[in-house]
């Protein structure tokens, strides 16, 4: 919250065009679908076209459209799932730890492959 409020200082132009937009999309029509909402604004220049804002209803307050929300959920799914592998045979399957100059260090561990499919 800290890195947008200085953002917003260091860049007025920026602030000034966010909020009217905001109050332009205050006044427009809305079409809504269900825990969705889209807010049409009119293009910017001759060559843009319109420009959409899109809104959800989360716990019952209107916030910005996430749409990155169901791939952050699935890589968050993804990466704490356990990768499937097998130990090669061969390895022992166990580590060994060897002393060193005074120093306990790795000396062998199992090596593992991933399965494929």
């Amino acid at each position: 919250m800290q890195r947008l409020l200085s953002r917003l200082k260091s860049q007025p132009k920026m602030a000034e065009a966010m909020i009217r937009d905001l109050k332009a999309a205050a006044a427009a029509t809305n079409r809504t679908s269900g825990a969705a909402a889209d807010i049409t604004l009119p293009a910017l220049g001759k060559q843009e076209s319109e420009r959409i804002l899109k809104f959800e209803l989360v716990e019952g307050n209107w916030r910005f459209f996430d749409g990155e929300k169901q791939h952050r959920n699935l890589y968050r799914q993804l990466t704490s799932a356990p990768v499937g592998s097998h130990t090669i045979p061969g390895s022992k399957g166990s580590m060994i730890l060897g002393r060193f100059n005074g120093n306990w260090r790795l000396h062998a561990m199992p090596t593992n492959e991933l399965l494929t499919q």
